[in-house]
């Protein structure tokens, strides 16, 4: 379990290649997070709504519907190519509800 680092990426693929992977639910719900504040400002409806949105379908594993909803933000090209890279690269890292498909 990590956050997606890179100098993480490289530890792991060295030693534990043979492992499960996954990124820190904590860290990628982060980086929607910011990009709900970037975009939609600090305590916003709208926000919290697109941010529980994208949160549902991170657990549930549609990384690609959730990348597709990051390419439609209001964001400059560095800051969309940096989060949708971050989810892509990392989606076989984020099965969340196939490891741990109960939330009670």
């Amino acid at each position: 379990m990590g956050d997606g680092a890179e100098w993480i990426d490289g530890l792991y693929q060295r030693c534990y290649y043979d492992s499960i992977r996954i990124v820190d639910w904590y860290h990628a719900c982060e980086h929607l997070a910011g990009l709900a504040r970037q975009t939609f400002g600090e305590a916003n409806r709208q926000g919290q709504q697109w941010l529980n949105k994208r949160k549902n379908q991170l657990w549930r594993g549609e990384i690609q519907s959730v990348v597709k909803a990051l390419k439609q933000l209001d964001l400059n090209p560095a800051d969309r190519n940096r989060e949708t890279n971050y989810f892509s690269k990392h989606a076989r890292a984020m099965t969340y509800f196939e490891t741990h498909p109960h939330t009670d």
